[in-house]
């Protein structure tokens, strides 16, 4: 090992200090690990055919050394970021505090970690590196909070560590924009989960004051952070700043309970191949054969169902997304025997879940595994299709849009894929079309097996988290797309023969989700849509290219019909004014009046409600109308009863909850919704005893 005397200075003063003592002085560069052994099962250390020695530097402390300063974070690969830091703060200056020191180091550190996933293609989530992304943005959120720095700030972060390490990182230049995008998101998505989160807090602190306790529990902190994201720091701080403490052991309980769960579930269920022990490999031959013959090696009955498993099969087992082929097993003068619903992996094995037509299925029987050729085919149009929208999405989106999940069906096709914001219309358009110019160009589509280093050498795209062999299989079309991939494919792009892009949505954060039909399933909805336009185009008495036209000129029809009637409801409301003055009571020096007015608008009711107000001073009104077997609410307070104590949103929603709905609003103007018109005149009679409570006379 090399290590660096700091010197004296930075010692703990002891006498017997020397390397290897926690203080600061001496601070490990380098070190050699000597590889000579394998440690066996029972704890005995086999010499390694071949020795080997591992060297590690520490590049950023040896850089420390070389300029003289503390810390790496004082070099220039730091000190940028920690000066655009202090810009943010006005007045600090660095070395001052011990704590924000800490702060601004761990902010610089935990940001430019980010930056370099992001570029990686790691997109902030709940699960896995996303996760870790995720922790590591929020963490160094909250440690700006603490320097108070409240607003998003680390997105601004972004572009200074983009611009020191694009000359040797050149993803990291080119995702520059991305970076700053994502990291500004997750921060504001933060902000507004703290603000839930605080309140809920909130809401815990008060009812344990009301107890006369002090104690936040174990499951109620480890609640903050599992369900409204509140790191365990933050909820110990906001206690303590409020007199309370938190139980952080039972929060660590509860933490590993949820990862212990979480072991459990992922976890490899070694019942699922139980039943399949001792059979060999089954032979895949789907690639070139949609039919073959084939013996039975295996009859399984598990949980009621039957699998049957071949030697030999064309049938693809589900994987990757796309799902399983199915079909039949005959006999050789073509009778079914079976048909096979679905086909699985059992560790090597591939089980034919199927249903039986024959009267035994046996081991040794000699059948035709036959795929249903149609149903294939529809299937590979999406699976094409998908690498050809994958290719789309890059191209136009950016090398960040990396697939996080997809389905491939014979019916449907759906991608899913990594971007932080929503498609526009344009880009949507876009994608659509640049997928569909792929189809058209007829590019032959390539497949075949190499190393897997020679297939990354070659570009291809491999998914994160999937586990791939020496041998990997290649999907190259054209010079659009070359990706490892196990599915079944078509030969031309062609063969897709339609894309329609039905939907792009959201599915979590920074993951969108695009679904899309082929073939002749997009040909069957062409058709269907081709069918309601004209259909339309007859209702309204036109020809489609002046459609748009005819349902303007409707619309414009129809608003001033909307317009015409309000001005008939506020004429009638109007007429009323009076009636409805002369049965106000006086309730403790206020006017109130209250009623139930049928089939007017929640418009016409609140003008209603302003007139009387305009006419009477000190005086509340709570209207009621039913329309359709809806309730609608409105409450107005005039200035001197609002000076009184009385306010329109509290009243009007404890008139609506007597009805099973709800609303609130200004001091002055209300409005609530209610549901069982059976408890109206409840509702409305018990007006005046709110009113006096809100008086305080209740």
């Amino acid at each position: 090992e090399i290590h660096y005397d700091r010197g004296e200075k930075y010692g703990c003063g002891r006498e017997d200090c020397k390397v290897g003592c926690d203080c600061d002085r001496f601070g490990e560069l380098w070190n050699l690990v000597f590889q000579q052994y394998d440690m066996q099962k029972d704890g005995t250390l086999a010499p390694l055919p071949k020795v080997g020695i591992d060297t590690g530097m520490g590049l950023e402390r040896l850089a420390a050394v070389m300029q003289g300063k503390e810390t790496v974070f004082e070099t220039d690969l730091f000190m940028p970021a920690v000066q655009a830091i202090l810009g943010m703060l006005k007045g600090y200056s660095y070395g001052g505090d011990k704590e924000k020191d800490a702060a601004i180091r761990i902010i610089a550190d935990h940001t430019r970690a980010a930056v370099f996933a992001i570029a990686d293609g790691v997109m902030p989530s709940n699960e896995g590196r996303g996760y870790v992304l995720r922790r590591l943005i929020r963490r160094a959120h909250i440690y700006g909070r603490k320097l108070h720095l409240e607003s998003p700030f680390l997105y601004k972060l972004a572009p200074v560590f983009s611009d020191l390490m694009k000359d040797v990182y050149e993803e990291v230049g080119k995702q520059a924009k991305l970076a700053e995008e994502v990291i500004r998101r997750e921060e504001e998505r933060f902000i507004e989960t703290m603000g839930r989160s605080l309140k809920v807090l909130e809401e815990i602190i008060e009812r344990h004051s009301i107890a006369g306790e002090k104690t936040i529990s174990g499951e109620e902190a480890f609640m903050l952070y599992d369900t409204y994201g509140l790191p365990i720091e933050l909820t110990c701080e906001i206690a303590s700043s409020r007199g309370f403490c938190v139980d952080t052991d039972g929060f660590k309980e509860a933490l590993e309970r949820q990862k212990e769960l979480a072991r459990v579930r992922s976890a490899f269920r070694v019942e699922d191949v139980e039943g399949f022990e001792g059979l060999a490999k089954t032979q895949f031959v789907g690639y070139e054969e949609t039919a073959v013959k084939a013996t039975i090696v295996g009859v399984r009955e598990i949980d009621g169902e039957l699998f049957v498993v071949l030697d030999r099969t064309p049938f693809y087992a589900e994987a990757g997304g796309q799902v399983a082929d199915t079909g039949w097993l005959k006999d050789d003068d073509g009778n079914v025997l079976a048909e096979v619903l679905d086909a699985r992996w059992f560790g090597d094995v591939i089980a034919h879940k199927v249903k039986a037509v024959c009267e035994k299925l046996t081991e040794g029987m000699s059948v035709n595994a036959i795929v249903d050729e149609a149903r294939r085919t529809a299937i590979m149009r999406a699976h094409t299709a998908t690498h050809i929208l994958h290719a789309a999405l890059r191209n136009i989106l950016g090398e960040h849009a990396r697939q996080s999940g997809s389905l491939v069906a014979p019916d449907r096709l759906r991608f899913d894929f990594t971007h932080p914001q929503p498609l526009t219309e344009e880009e949507i358009e876009k994608v659509e079309r640049w997928v569909n110019e792929v189809v058209l160009q007829d590019i032959p589509v390539q497949t075949f097996e190499t190393s897997f280093d020679d297939a990354k050498a070659m570009g291809a795209i491999a998914l994160f988290g999937e586990k791939y062999g020496e041998r990997v299989r290649v999907v190259r079309i054209g010079d659009v797309s070359i990706e490892l991939c196990g599915g079944t494919h078509l030969k031309h792009t062609s063969q897709v023969g339609i894309f329609k892009l039905l939907s792009e949505t959201s599915v979590a954060a920074n993951i969108r989700r695009i679904e899309a039909l082929t073939g002749l399933e997009a040909l069957k909805l062409t058709l269907e849509q081709k069918a309601t336009l004209l259909s339309v185009c007859e209702l309204l008495g036109t020809q489609p290219e002046r459609l748009k036209e005819a349902i303007q000129a409707l619309l414009e029809e129809r608003r001033k019909l909307q317009k015409r009637v309000e001005q008939l409801e506020a004429k009638t409301a109007m007429a009323q004014v009076e009636e409805l003055m002369k049965k106000a009571v006086t309730v403790d020096g206020i006017k109130l009046i209250t009623a139930h007015v049928p089939n007017m608008s929640e418009t016409a009711l609140g003008q209603l409600a302003d007139a009387i107000v305009s006419r009477m001073p000190q005086c509340v009104v709570v209207l009621a109308s039913t329309v359709e077997g809806k309730i609608s609410f409105v409450a107005k307070v005039s200035s001197e009863a609002q000076a009184m104590g009385v306010h329109a949103g509290r009243l009007i929603g404890e008139v609506a909850r007597i009805t099973g709905g709800g609303g609130g609003g200004r001091a002055d103007f209300a409005q609530a919704g209610g549901k069982d018109i059976n408890k109206l005149a409840e509702a409305l009679n018990k007006t005046k005893e709110i009113l006096l409570r809100q008086l305080g006379r209740k």
